[in-house]
C-alpha cells in the first residue's frame, strides 16, 4: 500500500492567521493512541448540495418547543412549490455533562476530563439607539443571563454597536460582568434632532425617500409655528432638516449593521452552535439603503442564527412608531431566531432568546429542477394537523452557482464542516490523537487520519485499487478559538493484500498545555462523500 500527497495546497477556510508553529512531518503512531470521545452536538452541516437542511422549532401558545409532531406534520414550500420531505429527525436539547458518566463507582478514580463548549452567544447592545432608560433592568437580565449560560457550558460574548465595549468569547465570569455594569448610552455624534422643525429619522425618509405630503405639511407647520412666514423659507429650512436627519440617520444605521457583521464574521469561525442576541429599541433602515438583507444572507450562510430583544418594553404611543416595520423581527425571522417584544421582563426574554429550543426539527429536502444560477429560494414551513402553533425556521437559501469554480466549491464545504461539530461518518476513517511530550512546553499533538481500505470507495488502475482524499485537520482552543489548520491531498494506491486499517496520514501541531478542540475532515474523490469527525485532548 501506497499513501503520498498528491497535490500541495495552500487553501484554507477563511480564519485569522494560526497563533501556533506547526509541524507537519509525518510521525508513527504510537502502539496505545486512544481515540477521543466527541461531542455529539452542533450546527447542522450541509454535506450535498442537492439537498436542502431546514432546522424548524415549534411552539406552543405559551412560547414553549413542541417535541412531539411527525413528518406528516410538515409542509414545505420552495417557492411557493411544495416539496417532498425526505428527511426528518428530531433533536433534543441536551444540557447534560458530556465529559462521562456522572457517578462513577466509589472505588473507581475520578478522572476529569476537558469539556469544550459547543455553543456560542454573542450579547450585542445597541448602545447607538438606546436611551438606556431600563438599564438597571437590562444589566440585571445579562447578569442573570451570565449565570445560567456559563453554568451550561457556554462561552459568552459581549459587544456594543458603539464598539466602545468588546469582550470575546469566555467564560470568565468577572470580564462579561465588568463589560455588562459598564453599559452606557453612546448615540452617533449629530443625532440630536433639530429644534425647528422638530424632526426624527423616520419623519425624514417619509420626507425625502417617500415623498410623503402629510409628513411635509406636519414639518412645515412646525416651521410655521417657530414664526416663518415666508412659504420658500419654510421649505428650504423642511428639506435641509430633513436632508440632515436622513443622513445622519443613515450613518448612524450603517455603524450598527456594520456591527452586527462584524460579530457575524466572528461567530462563523467558531466550532458550534453559534447565536447573535441583540438588544435594541429597534431602529430604521430608510430606503435606500436595506443592507438588513446583507446581514441575513451572510447569516444564513453561516448558519448563524440572530435572536432579537427589543429594549423598549411594553409599546407606548412615543416608542410604538417603529413596531410596523421593525428590523429586529426581520433579523429574527429570516434566520430562524425568536424576537422578544412589547413586555417588560427583560430576564425572562434575554432567557428566551438566548437558550436554545427544547427541540428542533431537521427536515430535508431535494428542490425539483434546481437550476444552478445562484438565486435565493424562498421557503414557508407549515403546520398540518395541529392547530395554535408558531413555526421558526429559515427563509431561504441560495442555490448553487454553475460559474463558482469546483475547487472553491470544495473548499467551501470543507470549511463548513470544519466550523461545525456534527459528526458526519460517510467514509470509513477514524480519527486519533497522540500527545509527545518534550521537557518544557510546547508540546506535540499528533492527530491520525486512519482509513479501513476494505470499505473505502475506490476505482481499478494498473492493478491497484485507487482514490484520492483530501484530508483536512483544524485545531480551536478551550474558547473556539481557532488556531489553525493542514491541508492536504493523498493519493491512496492499494491491493486487495494491503487491505485493512492503515494511517492514512498525520498532522502535527505544537500546542501549549490546555484543553483543545481537534476537527477531522476527509472528503474524497471517488464518491464526494464526507467525514467530518471532533475530539478533545488536554495537554498538561
Amino acid at each position: 500500500m501506497l499513501f503520498h500527497p498528491a497535490l500541495a495546497t495552500s487553501q484554507e477556510p477563511p480564519s485569522p492567521p494560526p497563533q501556533k508553529s506547526h509541524d507537519s512531518s509525518p510521525q508513527t503512531p504510537a502502539p496505545n493512541a486512544n481515540p477521543q470521545i466527541p461531542p455529539t452536538s452542533g450546527t447542522t452541516l450541509k454535506v450535498n448540495v442537492n439537498v436542502v437542511v431546514v432546522p424548524v422549532v415549534v411552539r406552543d401558545a405559551s412560547g414553549h418547543a413542541v417535541g412531539n409532531l411527525q413528518k406528516e406534520n410538515f409542509q414545505i414550500f420552495d417557492n411557493r412549490t411544495p416539496e417532498e420531505i425526505t428527511q426528518f429527525t428530531i433533536e433534543k436539547s441536551d444540557e447534560t455533562d458530556r465529559s462521562g458518566p456522572a457517578s462513577p463507582p466509589i472505588t473507581a478514580p475520578i478522572e476529569k476530563k476537558p469539556i469544550i463548549p459547543d455553543r456560542f452567544t454573542a450579547l450585542l447592545f445597541d448602545d447607538m439607539h438606546s436611551t438606556f432608560n431600563n438599564l438597571p433592568q437590562m444589566q440585571t437580565a445579562g447578569l442573570r443571563f451570565v449565570s445560567v449560560a456559563l453554568a451550561r457550558i457556554e462561552r459568552l460574548a459581549v459587544f456594543t454597536t458603539s464598539g466602545k465595549i468588546s469582550v470575546d468569547f469566555t467564560d470568565d465570569r468577572a470580564k462579561l460582568e465588568d463589560a455588562l455594569r459598564h453599559l452606557r448610552p453612546n448615540p452617533f455624534p449629530g443625532t440630536h434632532p433639530t429644534t425647528c422643525p422638530s424632526m426624527t429619522y423616520l419623519q425624514a425618509n417619509q420626507i425625502v425617500n417617500r415623498h410623503d405630503a402629510a409628513a411635509r405639511d406636519e414639518a412645515l407647520n412646525d416651521v410655521a409655528n417657530c414664526g416663518v412666514r415666508d412659504p420658500k423659507v419654510a421649505e428650504e429650512l423642511v428639506m435641509q432638516a430633513s436632508e440632515h436627519v436622513l443622513r445622519i440617520g443613515d450613518m448612524q444605521t450603517s455603524a450598527v449593521l456594520k456591527s452586527l457583521s462584524e460579530v457575524l464574521n466572528r461567530l462563523s469561525l467558531l466550532p458550534g452552535r453559534r447565536t447573535i442576541v441583540i438588544a435594541s429599541p429597534s431602529f430604521l433602515v430608510s430606503d435606500q439603503q436595506h443592507r438588513e438583507y446583507e446581514v441575513i444572507d451572510g447569516a444564513v450562510r453561516s448558519h448563524v442564527i440572530i435572536s432579537a430583544l427589543d429594549t423598549r418594553g411594553v409599546y407606548t404611543d412615543e416608542n410604538s412608531q417603529l413596531a410596523d416595520s421593525d428590523v429586529l423581527s426581520e433579523f429574527a425571522d429570516g434566520t430562524g431566531g425568536l424576537f422578544f417584544r412589547n413586555n417588560n421582563d427583560l430576564s425572562e426574554g434575554l432567557h428566551r432568546v438566548a437558550s436554545p429550543p427544547d427541540f428542533v426539527y431537521q427536515l430535508g429536502f431535494s428542490p425539483q429542477n434546481l437550476v444552478e444560477d445562484g438565486k435565493y429560494h424562498r421557503l414557508t414551513v407549515k403546520i398540518v394537523g395541529a392547530s395554535k402553533l408558531s413555526v421558526s425556521a429559515r427563509e431561504g437559501y441560495f442555490a448553487p452557482n454553475r460559474t463558482t469554480d469546483s475547487k472553491q466549491l470544495e473548499t467551501n464545504l470543507l470549511s463548513d464542516a470544519l466550523y461545525s461539530q456534527t459528526e458526519v461518518h460517510d467514509l470509513p476513517i477514524q480519527l486519533q490523537t497522540q500527545t509527545v511530550h518534550a521537557d518544557k512546553p510546547p508540546a506535540k499533538l499528533n492527530v491520525l487520519a486512519l482509513v479501513d481500505l476494505d470499505t473505502l470507495p475506490h476505482h481499478q488502475g494498473g492493478g491497484k485499487n485507487l482514490n484520492e482524499l483530501r484530508v483536512l485537520a483544524g485545531i480551536f482552543d478551550r474558547n473556539g478559538k481557532y488556531l489553525g489548520s493542514l491541508d492536504r491531498k493523498i493519493a491512496v494506491h492499494w491491493s486487495d493484500d494491503d487491505a485493512g486499517t492503515q494511517t492514512a496520514t498525520t498532522f502535527s501541531f505544537l500546542l501549549d498545555p490546555g484543553a483543545y478542540l481537534v476537527r477531522l475532515v476527509v472528503r474524497d474523490t471517488e464518491t464526494h462523500s464526507l467525514t467530518a469527525q471532533s475530539a478533545i485532548v488536554e495537554i498538561p
